[in-house]
């Protein structure tokens, strides 16, 4: 199946270190719902900033349902009111570390751990399914094996995990993490043999060899399985480019490469995690 990455805001509520939103504006519901229409996407993964803040969420949430769509929203977590009022079928919900004020650092918003556990455990209850999701940082890259497994057992979700791929990311360029830090959390996480991750080894193993400088590695997927839509409608390969590149290695994004790292056993295990997760 296809997904799109649609950006409906670029406003958000926080000021991460890893980060650097434009909060300027929200984008057109009926533009981004005709694109997201004519995508050929089965999959609908919304992003910003922070998806939450776009006033008209439910509203394009429901649209996109009707269009018998999958709906992903991709969250920082700061709103656990409204995760019972806008229901999608899946939620990522952004978990930096398992010390609150490590998360809170990060995230410069003194309850932004407690927020983002908060709406974890609302959307259990409400049987959504759910990952955190965790960037690898300089304050986390030793110990996110020690993350994930605190995770699981106290949240009881799974734990994705996203490469810090400057190159490619959608705002300014903000180095949080050395290539030796980054290498250094994906030799643990492939040496960690725990069911605790939404990722498949087959990325973990492609993340490490990137960090290493190695190339010769699988190619992403951006304009071929995996698009991005942006805040004027446009359909794109991803943040930075507009077509389908052969064997592309400009940079690491992870939801643009590991649907194409995926074998079928990974993707067996994945769902089954998910299951056993929410169950």
């Amino acid at each position: 199946m296809k997904v799109a990455i649609v950006q409906i805001t670029d406003r958000c509520n926080y000021h991460c270190l890893g980060c650097n939103p434009i909060n300027k504006r929200h984008a057109n519901m009926n533009i981004i719902l005709d694109s997201i229409k004519n995508s050929g996407c089965k999959i609908i993964s919304l992003t910003g900033g922070e998806p939450y803040l776009y006033p008209n969420l439910c509203d394009i949430v429901n649209e996109i349902k009707d269009m018998h769509k999958i709906v992903h929203i991709a969250t920082n977590g700061s709103f656990p009111n409204m995760i019972d009022k806008i229901k999608p079928h899946i939620l990522s919900i952004s978990i930096d570390d398992c010390i609150a004020y490590k998360h809170n650092e990060y995230r410069n918003n003194s309850f932004a751990f407690d927020k983002a556990i908060a709406s974890i455990k609302i959307a259990r209850k409400l049987k959504i399914p759910t990952f955190a999701n965790c960037l690898v940082g300089f304050w986390n890259y030793k110990k996110i094996p020690i993350i994930a497994e605190w995770i699981n057992k106290n949240l009881h979700v799974p734990l994705t995990i996203c490469y810090p791929s400057n190159e490619g990311y959608i705002y300014n360029n903000i180095p949080i993490a050395t290539n030796e830090q980054i290498s250094m959390a994906y030799l643990d996480i492939s040496c960690d043999k725990n069911n605790w991750y939404g990722n498949s080894r087959e990325y973990f193993k492609n993340a490490y060899l990137y960090s290493k400088g190695f190339r010769n590695i699988t190619s992403c997927s951006a304009g071929k399985k995996v698009f991005y839509i942006d805040m004027d409608g446009k359909k794109k390969a991803c943040f930075l480019k507009d077509k389908y590149t052969e064997n592309c290695q400009d940079c690491f994004i992870e939801c643009f490469r590991e649907v194409n790292m995926m074998s079928l056993n990974s993707k067996f295990k994945l769902i089954s995690t998910l299951i056993r997760m929410i169950v």
